[in-house]
């Protein structure tokens, strides 16, 4: 028996766990992640000492994890208004988004972008909206106005994923909203993997012109969602979810 110790990469200061090159028998793989520094005992004799390996994480086997399942399962939004400080610092924030950017994106166009909304931002943002519902309804209710004013005000940070979708004959605009969608969903699960709680929200506010302006957006953009990040005040408990085996059915050719 000997120990073969597993060298990791870093990135932006996090460690990215490798995959070894080496089982029972020298060159065979080891589908399974390690973190730098890990040992791994594994039989047989080594042709020389030190026996050492280590990859990135990119471009590694695939390989069965039950506990990604679990993270998946897991998953659940928090509501915006049970979100409070703290939220992620700058670093933290970075590392979700290297995460969230890691998606489906047929020809590599990466169809979206962020904009990030804190501090005293949010509350700007709530007086713009809360006069440019105003201005959409001039009869809406006090309860409803101060609903707009504060949406923005709750969770510490909102995170503006814009789908930046370009003309492509060969990626249509539907595959390019899909990728920005892809992006919204893992920003939840980043923020989540972290320890905090997140909700993706849309509302009017997504899909109106002049609050596209306002946040800058450019001619073609949209707003695939508002990521609401923060600490949870409460524990969300679990809802009742779809049966997947009710969803599923089998495909025949038509005869």
């Amino acid at each position: 028996m000997m120990e073969v110790t597993v060298l990791g990469q870093q990135q932006g200061g996090w460690p990215i766990g490798g995959t070894l090159h080496y089982n029972d028998r020298p060159g065979h793989p080891l589908n399974r992640y390690l973190m730098p520094g890990h040992a791994l005992p594994v039989s047989g004799r080594p042709r020389r000492p030190p026996y050492t390996a280590g990859l990135s994480l990119y471009g590694c086997f695939p390989m069965p994890d039950p506990a990604a399942l679990l993270v998946l399962d897991a998953r659940r939004s928090v509501p915006s208004r049970q979100l409070g400080e703290p939220g992620p610092d700058e670093a933290t924030l970075l590392r979700m988004l290297a995460s969230a950017v890691r998606v489906p994106d047929h020809g590599k166009r990466v169809p979206f972008r962020f904009l990030k909304i804190s501090g005293d931002a949010r509350h700007a943002l709530g007086e713009f909206l809360a006069e440019r519902a105003r201005q959409r309804d001039p009869a809406i209710s006090a309860a409803a106005l101060d609903k707009d004013r504060q949406r923005f005000a709750h969770a510490p940070l909102v995170i503006t994923v814009v789908a930046s979708v370009k003309p492509d004959p060969k990626v249509p605009e539907l595959e390019q909203l899909l990728t920005a969608g892809c992006v919204c969903f893992a920003l939840l699960q980043a923020a989540q993997a972290l320890g905090f709680g997140a909700q993706w929200l849309t509302a009017w506010m997504a899909f109106d012109p002049a609050v596209h302006a306002h946040l800058g957006l450019a001619d073609g953009e949209r707003i695939a969602g508002f990521i609401h990040i923060g600490t949870p005040k409460a524990v969300v408990p679990e809802r009742e979810r779809p049966d997947p085996a009710g969803l599923l059915q089998d495909w025949t050719a038509p005869r």
